[in-house]
């Protein structure tokens, strides 16, 4: 059943608490049920699909042709057709629906749809430009886009140059969006919304606001440096420059605090040996 796909409508949003507690913004899908319209073979078209067919549309509201399309089939007319090609077309038959239930052991879904039309937009609003300069010397240009292309050669602007354009409104494909919760007497799907949240990063520990990974990594190469600084003596200039470098890297509060808590120990160790 992964194979096919539903349709859904956006009706709000709301929020839902995992077991721990954790706040999480979910998306409310209204989903009605897809019916199989039409069971395409591949010796009549060279490919093997399954046309459905959601939700509702009056009778008058269609062409002849499509009138006489749904009769031929005896089913109700529907508001959108869509094909999806399968590999094996014995398990549905014309006639079939499918709702909410095909998501019963599935916890992740893609959702496809399109963004929100913004109309025309400037570069800085639709590619996140830093614009010209905002002191003097730049003349009613601030929001400009600045040079588009070369001189004599090449003599022209490459395609797909970012410049001011139609903003929005364009299919996007978002994976692995969590479902939340199903309502299948309502037919409503509650998924995740497309939102960073704490429990997308992968911290191994939390240690006065660390955070990113790559912190964690060099606080691991600080484990082991101090290791080898403890058992031997000699490494400690190379412990210096590492430690200068790591610092220089991260320019971070929290890295230095911890750099200096190594170097007390340090004097510790020594006064340790100096009087016993």
């Amino acid at each position: 059943m992964s194979e096919i796909a539903l349709i859904g409508k956006k009706i709000g949003m709301t929020r839902e608490f995992y077991k721990t507690g954790q706040l999480v913004p979910v998306t409310v899908l209204k989903v009605e049920k897809a019916r199989v319209i039409q069971v395409i073979e591949k010796d009549k078209r060279g490919y093997k699909a399954v046309q459905l067919g959601y939700g509702k549309i009056k009778n008058s509201k269609l062409t002849k042709a499509m009138k006489g399309f749904y009769a031929k089939k005896n089913t109700e007319a529907k508001k959108k057709l869509k094909e999806f090609r399968v590999k094996d077309t014995e398990t549905y038959k014309e006639g079939n629906e499918f709702g909410l239930e095909i998501f019963k052991d599935t916890k992740f879904v893609d959702t496809r749809s399109k963004t929100i039309g913004k109309g025309f937009a400037g570069a800085m609003k639709r590619w996140n430009f830093g614009g010209l300069r905002a002191s003097h010397g730049v003349s009613v240009s601030h929001r400009a886009h600045g040079s588009t292309g070369n001189s004599q050669d090449p003599g022209k602007v490459f395609k797909g140059k970012k410049m001011a354009g139609h903003m929005g409104d364009k299919l996007r494909t978002m994976q692995n969006i969590e479902i939340i919760k199903t309502d299948l007497e309502n037919e409503l799907l509650q998924k995740q919304s497309i939102l960073r949240l704490e429990s997308d990063f992968t911290p191994a520990v939390k240690l006065d606001g660390f955070y990113k990974t790559y912190q964690i990594i060099f606080c691991l190469i600080f484990a082991a440096l101090i290791f080898l600084f403890f058992f031997f003596k000699e490494f400690k200039y190379f412990f210096w420059s590492v430690s200068i470098f790591v610092i220089r890297r991260n320019r971070s509060i929290e890295l230095w605090s911890f750099y200096v808590f190594i170097w007390k120990w340090y004097f510790i160790r020594n006064i340790w040996d100096y009087c016993f």
